[in-house]
């Protein structure tokens, strides 16, 4: 898994969409990818390894290895 990091989460779901629709998903898929928010405050599309689809070389370039994910709550 890879990860392409965004400042808002409205920026990641906008860039998944657009996937979304790069691929002909039509209104039945919004998304592509899934998003989550990170432990630092920004939001982590989670791209799998072989599904790149239409990422560019910049967006290629920036994808992270990994991220910190928030604590899971304590009960």
């Amino acid at each position: 898994m890879k990860y392409l990091i965004f400042n808002t989460k409205e920026a990641s779901l906008e860039r998944s969409a657009q996937e979304a629709q790069a691929r002909g998903c039509g209104s039945t898929t919004l998304y592509w990818w899934d998003t989550r928010q990170t432990k630092a405050g920004k939001w982590a599309l989670c791209i799998p390894e072989n599904d790149y689809g239409t990422l560019n070389a910049t967006e290629i370039n920036a994808l992270k290895d990994s991220v910190e994910w928030p604590d899971p709550p304590t009960l």
